[in-house]
């Protein structure tokens, strides 16, 4: 009974319950953040708690009983969920601080419990100079890592990635009124242009552009249900690659650049089109199309039919004069190109053609004065006789005082994607703007700079003709 009796009364039982109450404050914090999905980062700050358990159990075993098996298997979470995250996050594309700080403070603790055997002689001395005056080693080791989790968990790190699991990025699926997809992750304060989902649903890749006009395509790919973050193609250049596009089979790679062909020098003066046909989980170096569908002008978006015809815009009528055009593949080389006929093309500009597998439907972005902003997404059908009808406006639940182009269907064709530069704030705000607001916008979606948005496909089934 006096044993109990001094345990409970001493330094080292108040400590004790201190750890307790700490590893409440810390795991309160910790499991927030991992409910808001800041999950690979923070799991290895869970490493913390193991730390914080080890010297619970370490202390609670004044007289050694119980300690070593407590404290070890506290210690060897620690260790486990430091690595496992920097493995896990690294690999994700993430910054992996958690499981860093995990392993650094493994490794404080390893320091101070050395010295304080050493200064002690054993770590199972636990009152010997508890009531001196100064700070006891161990109970400064608590508040250091105490200090060090919390600092760790209380806001989601710089380089932490947010869990993506499931179809679509795991986002939630649009109604009938378009949304921005997937904010935070890939529409940002940035300015993000097309996108576009591998037929199976496993990749997605879309385009990032800066002001003075630089521009990469990115990829993110689902393992095991789960979503990498961002990253460059690996054929990546730098000469603008833009307008990114998979055919149907899922077996070519279509996008837009500027890199000179094969033994030249430096960008090339306008843009032309390349594939890279599909290599096992990869793709291979891409290959210029050709003179026959490839002109001297800048061509834009290709989007491939089912059969292999390519549909896209060119300028090659003249500068600014954006029309679009339809080239045939015979024999695995692309023919020149045809111009569409007057229900699509018009004396405006149209431009960023998606083209149905089927080729029987026909969205693209014109700048007739008679939409409702800067340049509205358009549809057209085919009739029973396979014309084209007179493209009709998506009206203004798809279009805005901004511009809207860039339209892709989701392979199931479940949803409509496409860019827009909408501005979701007022004008007039309700005060005036501080440094830290502008700071603030400029880091969201929907600042005024392109963001990638999706809504129901049903919305294009309305537009439908009857007949």
């Amino acid at each position: 009974m006096s044993a109990v009796k001094n345990i409970a009364m001493g330094p080292g039982m108040r400590l004790f319950f201190f750890e307790l109450t700490s590893i409440g404050l810390v795991g309160t914090i910790a499991f927030y953040n991992l409910w808001m999905g800041y999950v690979f980062g923070h799991v290895g700050g869970l490493g913390i708690l193991g730390l914080l358990g080890s010297w619970a159990g370490h202390i609670a075993s004044k007289k050694g009983y119980g300690y070593r098996w407590a404290f070890w298997a506290c210690f060897a979470s620690s260790i486990i969920f430091g690595v496992v995250s920097v493995g896990i996050v690294w690999g994700l594309g993430g910054g992996g601080c958690g499981g860093i700080v995990s392993i650094a403070v493994a490794i404080v603790v390893i320091v101070f419990y050395a010295l304080a055997k050493r200064k002690r002689g054993g770590m199972r001395d636990h009152s010997a100079k508890e009531a001196g005056g100064r700070m006891p080693m161990k109970k400064f080791a608590s508040v250091l890592i105490i200090i060090v989790g919390i600092a760790a968990f209380a806001f989601p790190q710089k380089g932490d990635i947010i869990l993506l699991a499931g179809p679509y990025l795991g986002q939630k699926p649009p109604g009938m009124t378009p949304e921005i997809f997937a904010p935070g992750i890939v529409s940002t304060g940035l300015d993000e242009l097309n996108s576009v989902f591998s037929p199976d649903g496993s990749e997605f890749y879309f385009c990032v552009r800066n002001i003075n006009g630089a521009v990469s395509i990115f990829q993110m790919t689902m393992k095991d249900g789960v979503w990498s973050g961002p990253r460059l193609l690996p054929f990546a250049s730098r000469f603008g690659d833009i307008d990114v596009s998979i055919s149907p089979a899922g077996d070519a790679l279509l996008f837009s650049s500027r890199r000179p062909l094969p033994g030249s020098q430096g960008p090339r003066p306008d843009n032309d089109f390349w594939l890279a046909a599909r290599k096992g989980e990869t793709w291979a170096d891409p290959v210029h199309l050709g003179s026959g569908i490839n002109s001297d002008s800048h061509d834009y978006y290709p989007v491939m039919t089912g059969k292999g015809a390519i549909y896209f815009s060119s300028q090659r009528e003249g500068p600014g004069k954006n029309d679009i055009y339809r080239s045939e593949r015979i024999n695995g080389a692309y023919m020149e190109a045809v111009k569409i006929g007057d229900a699509i093309n018009t004396e405006y500009r149209e431009y960023d053609p998606y083209i149905s597998p089927a080729e029987d439907m026909l969205i693209f972005t014109s700048e007739k004065p008679e939409g409702f902003g800067r340049g509205d997404l358009y549809i057209s059908f085919r009739d029973r006789d396979g014309n084209w009808i007179k493209a009709v406006n998506m009206g203004e639940n798809i279009n805005s005082p901004g511009p809207e182009f860039c339209p892709m269907l989701s392979p199931d064709g479940k949803y409509l994607f496409f860019t827009s530069a909408r501005f979701a704030g007022d004008r007039f705000p309700e005060r005036p703007f501080l440094f830290n607001d502008f700071m603030a916008a400029h880091n969201l979606p929907a600042n005024g700079l392109c963001d990638i948005y999706w809504v129901d496909a049903g919305i294009i089934e309305a537009l439908r003709p009857k007949h």
